[in-house]
């Protein structure tokens, strides 16, 4: 129980000072494109998609997509940076986050992808 509070704490204090330039950015037009989002309705809409499925808000799924950003436990395709790297990387932009304070996993399926379709 203890560490689930220290994870909490922690995430907390990485969340704090963003909260005030998260409140604007989860309304922008372009988070909202990313997440398929139109006429107050997810047009994507499950658990693969959305962090914060089944109870998903834009404001709920801009925190969590960050707390997934930062989780250093997987770093292969599966990692949050490599499945939605449009979300990461507009993000990070909004917020002024340095990806050098981001994990750095290694997304071989989306390189070869960019790869093939740069070719």
């Amino acid at each position: 129980m203890l560490q689930k509070r220290l994870i909490i704490l922690i995430i907390s204090l990485f969340l704090l000072p963003i909260k005030a330039y998260s409140e604007e950015v989860f309304n922008k037009p372009t988070w909202k494109a990313l997440l398929h989002f139109k006429e107050n309705e997810f047009f994507i809409n499950g658990p693969k998609f959305l962090f914060s499925y089944p109870n998903q808000s834009l404001e709920q799924e801009l925190k969590l997509s960050l707390i997934a950003f930062k989780n250093t436990e997987v770093i292969d395709d599966s990692h949050a940076i490599c499945q939605f790297p449009a979300r990461f990387n507009w993000l990070s932009e909004q917020l002024n986050l340095p990806k050098a304070d981001f994990p750095k996993p290694t997304c071989n399926e989306y390189n070869e992808f960019f790869r093939k379709s740069t070719c």
